[in-house]
């Protein structure tokens, strides 16, 4: 109670403060009591209630993923597997995504659990157990291997591997010894319990049960517990032939059973009730439970308890049964049989007449909708190839009209240059002019070739190389230049800040490298570096003074290559190796 009190109070206060997320939380604890306290039907009404909050506040943390996993249980518990199945699956799929390992650890482990209990399915089990016993290791999480061993040992117990079954319960009584956890190790050991029962190892049976006599005090509350505990006393009773003290346990535990809403798990008990009535001369009770319940086959017991039942009820009844074997043989005629297979077999050939006339309207009909969905497909992709080539055509025209700009300023720039007779101004003219050049050149590819959005950098650069040795030495240059940079592609966004460093650095170059002699080369290498680029821009010229830093220098080439460098996210650097040597290191720019 003294939960339920806090749980109530922090609702009330999140309510007062108008905080959603608390509220939420406050639905998701008070589910969680209440499973708690097997008030499943209630439990489930507030699990989906957070449920639903959190998914419509968009808060993917571990209360969603373990809200789920408790649903799932709950589903489970109520005989509603498929939604106990989707809702496990769901909340795996939300801690996964969100690298929430101990509810992918938890939610393994009840998965294993569903497989093992309602599905059959216990390799699959066992797959789930595997990754939640590997990660659980990693996160050393004693409590959750606990667990993990717990379902490895019912997953083996049911595929009748009973010693690998019992190995995996003495480890999980270390891992919950060590966190000192008296309820999960009363857990382990009535599973140890049902162990020793398929071994028909009485004693054993019966030492278990004594470790378990002092602990089960303090859980008498738990229903599924208790469930367990006393049908397994009783078991230990039926087993030494103590047949009243067996009935009373196994009243006692069905009892919790019925308490506790484990309809199914009744099931478990009730054939050795069956068996303890007619042991016991008790004929009227086994009739109507056995009338109720004849069909019970999943208990310890239901198979030959089944068979045994029938054989006590032949000996009360003998000479009724027989009376009534010698009417039903004297009833049945064989013009009757005859008649009615006739009859039967006509009502089944025009079932499957009917069958298959609807089988084959429905797949006529399937294939006119299909029909259909295909030419609309089709007119769907015309109408975007035409769209594609409207837009291929107008992004041609695009870079043909830019080219076309650049040209005309380009022209202006020349008209000046004849105009003007400051060498400094014509040096301006020219480095403007060649900055132009370079961005002209990318527009220019682009239009001409068929791809409208990917440069050629190993043409780009060497046609780039050509029209500046044109520009500021005339045709008959003797500097040779070296481009390296085949297989290399980029994208326009990449392409024109690239190129205008590249002009930079060659402008450079060509103004001060060569001062002294008018041979010379210039070597310009990209190649692919890690997840970028890096270009080794060098010449053979006379180099750089040492006293000189060109990565920090203030001349407007040098920071201009810099800031270049810095939008192509990249790194500026220089080598002075007898030679000016230059690396621009940078990354293709994705819009």
């Amino acid at each position: 109670m003294k939960a339920d009190s806090l749980i109530e109070k922090a609702m009330h206060l999140s309510q007062v403060r108008k905080d959603t997320l608390g509220i939420i939380d406050g639905y998701y604890y008070k589910g969680c009591l209440l499973d708690h306290q097997s008030h499943l039907d209630s439990a489930i009404i507030y699990l989906e209630q957070s449920r639903a909050g959190y998914e419509r506040l968009k808060v993917y943390n571990t209360n969603l993923a373990n809200n789920y996993g408790r649903l799932g249980l709950l589903y489970d518990k109520k005989n509603q597997y498929k939604l106990g199945l989707e809702a496990l699956l769901k909340g795996l799929s939300i801690a996964v995504e969100n690298k929430q390992n101990l509810s992918v650890i938890r939610l393994n482990n009840v998965l294993a659990m569903h497989h093992n209990d309602y599905t059959g399915n216990y390799k699959q089990a066992i797959a789930h157990l595997n990754k939640a016993e590997e990660m659980a290791i990693k996160e050393k999480e004693s409590m959750l291997l606990g667990h993990i061993y717990l379902q490895y040992s019912l997953s083996y117990n049911l595929l009748k591997n009973l010693n690998e079954a019992l190995s995996y319960t003495k480890k999980s009584a270390q891992a919950f010894q060590k966190v000192k956890s008296k309820y999960n190790l009363a857990r382990v050991w009535l599973t140890q319990a049902g162990i020793f029962e398929k071994m028909d190892d009485v004693r054993s049976l019966d030492s278990v049960m004594d470790k378990l006599r002092p602990v089960m005090t303090d859980y008498t509350a738990n229903l599924q517990l208790m469930a367990k505990y006393e049908e397994y006393r009783a078991v230990s009773f039926y087993m030494k032939k103590e047949y009243q003290n067996a009935l009373e346990r196994a009243l006692a535990c069905e009892k919790y059973m019925r308490l506790g809403g484990q309809d199914r798990d009744e099931q478990t008990i009730r054939p050795m009730l069956i068996k303890l009535y007619y042991l016991l001369g008790m004929r009227e009770q086994g009739d109507s439970l056995f009338t109720r319940y004849s069909t019970v086959n999943d208990s310890v017991f239901s198979q030959h308890a089944i068979a045994s039942d029938t054989e006590m009820r032949s000996k009360y009844n003998a000479e009724q049964q027989e009376k009534e074997i010698e009417l039903q043989r004297l009833a049945i005629k064989n013009a009757s049989i005859v008649r009615t297979a006739l009859i039967g077999a006509g009502i089944f050939l025009l079932i499957l007449a009917a069958f298959f006339l609807l089988r084959a309207k429905e797949k006529e009909r399937a294939s006119a909708v299909l029909t259909l969905k295909n030419e609309e497909i089709e007119r769907k992709n015309e109408l975007l190839v035409k769209i594609n080539a409207q837009n291929e055509t107008l992004l041609r025209e695009i870079h043909h009209r830019v080219k076309n700009n650049l040209q005309m300023i380009t022209s202006l720039f020349n008209m000046q240059s004849r105009r003007t007779h400051s060498p400094e101004a014509l040096s301006a003219l020219n480095e403007g002019r060649s900055r132009l050049k370079s961005i002209a050149l990318i527009h220019n590819k682009l239009y001409q070739q068929d791809r409208l959005n990917r440069v050629n950098v190993q043409e780009y650069i060497q046609q780039l190389s050509d029209y500046l040795l044109g520009l500021y030495q005339g045709d008959e240059s003797k500097i040779a230049v070296e481009v390296a940079a085949e297989k290399i592609e980029l994208d326009v966004d990449t392409a024109v800040p690239l190129g205008l460093i590249v002009t930079e650095l060659f402008t450079n170059s060509l103004k001060y490298a060569f001062t002294k002699h008018e041979e010379g080369i210039i070597k310009i290498k990209i190649d692919h570096q890690d997840e970028g680029y890096c270009m080794e821009f060098s010449d053979s010229g006379e180099g750089i003074p040492a006293d000189v830093d060109p990565v920090h220098s203030n001349t407007l080439g040098l920071r201009l290559v810099r800031d270049l460098t810095q939008q192509l996210s990249g790194v500026f650097q220089y080598k002075n190796e007898g030679k000016a040597v230059f690396f621009v290191r940078f990354k293709e720019q994705i819009v």
